[in-house]
């Protein structure tokens, strides 16, 4: 009977260390694991930082190209309207110049038949006056 006494004074002081052990490792497990969620939490908060920065950041970008499109799109109606502007104007003056052309081109061509007709009477003149010249030359010469 004394033996099972010691033995079970063994067994229990046994079972006391152990469990003073594995209450010590649990308590150090437990402080280990209130360290890693206090740390994902963390991190957790610091992505959703992050997120809404980046979203932010893609919002305010998104923005400005919107406006620079948008601006670009006014300055190339803009464009639009002054080359169709100038198109126009360019065309009149075409118009006008084809017509001036035309007109120079028309002149001209009356003034040629106008110098051809002279040089044609001149020429005659010309050959009735040699003709002329010619006749008193031979009375003058038979006198």
């Amino acid at each position: 009977l004394e033996a099972l006494r010691m033995s079970l004074a063994q067994k229990e002081t046994q079972l006391a260390t152990e469990d003073r052990e594995l209450r010590a490792k649990l308590e150090q497990l437990t402080a280990e694991l209130a360290r890693a969620e206090q740390k994902l939490t963390s991190k957790d908060v610091e992505l959703q930082a992050q997120t809404e920065e980046v979203g932010a950041q893609h919002t305010r970008a998104e923005a400005a190209l919107q406006q620079q499109l948008e601006a670009l799109r006014m300055s190339l109606a803009q464009k639009e309207t002054q080359l169709a502007t100038e198109d126009r104007e360019l065309r009149a003056k075409l118009e006008q110049l084809t017509a001036e052309l035309a007109r120079a081109e028309q002149k001209l061509t009356s003034k040629d038949v106008e110098l051809q007709a002279q040089t044609e009477e001149v020429g005659a003149q010309h050959t009735r006056a040699e003709a002329a010249l010619q006749q008193q030359l031979e009375a003058l010469r038979m006198s």
